[in-house]
């Protein structure tokens, strides 16, 4: 006899992460309760990461599914600027420069960058500042600006490398005790490939070809295909 019971499926279970945070945006919407921006804006971030998701599982609405989730995160920082929430600004911003990129919308992109540059004065990250560097370099590669994309991938590698030496967690690949330990390693190397990718392409276009060559090595090597297979696709 065959089972009654139904089992969700995963677009199921994503179908409903997002009624649930659209449910949840219009409760916000209507709600008075004294911290309900800062909320809603919670609820927009994670509505563009479900986008952005959405993009990457359906290949052929990923412009579309792509310009859903920048206009969440853009709603999102706006009302964190309007409160006057800079701090979280500076924390959800990431994101709505990383899909910018993605639509290679470079005008919008370099503003983002430029902000996150901004706010690293007031709220010192060097994560986050050796980030806001690599979609600059990503921006001058989209314009054919090849000394500055490659200046601004060196400064992005430099404190990124600042950060690591800085960073109170030390681990390497034999020496990985706990979940967030696994994710800072992933992430710094993730971080490092992308780097090493994006001064490579400076010093192709720039005719440097032997240079570039070692570069891209590098970045393979610090690559981890099943973490972020588009950095990986790109490498190759």
């Amino acid at each position: 006899m065959k089972s009654s019971r139904t089992y969700a499926t995963p677009n199921n279970d994503m179908e409903q992460a997002r009624q649930l945070w659209e449910r949840s945006l219009a409760f916000w919407e209507t709600e008075e309760e004294g911290r309900k921006e800062e909320r809603r804006a919670c609820v927009l971030f994670h509505l563009g990461l479900w986008w952005r998701r959405y993009a990457v599982q359906h290949r052929g609405e990923y412009e579309s599914a792509c310009t859903k989730a920048r206009d969440y995160y853009q709603q999102c920082i706006e009302i964190l600027q309007q409160v006057n929430r800079l701090d979280l600004v500076a924390k959800f911003i990431i994101p709505l420069g990383e899909t910018l990129f993605q639509l290679q919308q470079w005008d919008e992109l370099q503003k983002v960058a430029t902000q996150v540059i901004e706010l690293n004065n007031i709220y010192p990250n060097n994560t986050r500042l050796a980030y806001a560097y690599g979609l600059l370099a990503e921006v001058a590669l989209g314009r054919d600006n090849w000394d500055h994309a490659k200046a601004c991938s060196q400064l992005a590698l430099k404190i990124h490398e600042i950060s690591l030496s800085s960073s109170s967690v030390k681990v390497n690949e034999r020496d990985v005790n706990t979940k967030h330990d696994s994710h800072f390693l992933l992430t710094s190397k993730l971080y490092k490939s992308w780097y090493l990718f994006l001064i490579s392409q400076a010093l192709q276009h720039l005719k440097k070809i032997p240079s570039a060559l070692q570069k891209l090595k590098m970045a393979q090597e610090e690559a981890i295909p099943d973490y972020h297979p588009q950095l990986y696709t790109r490498i190759l």
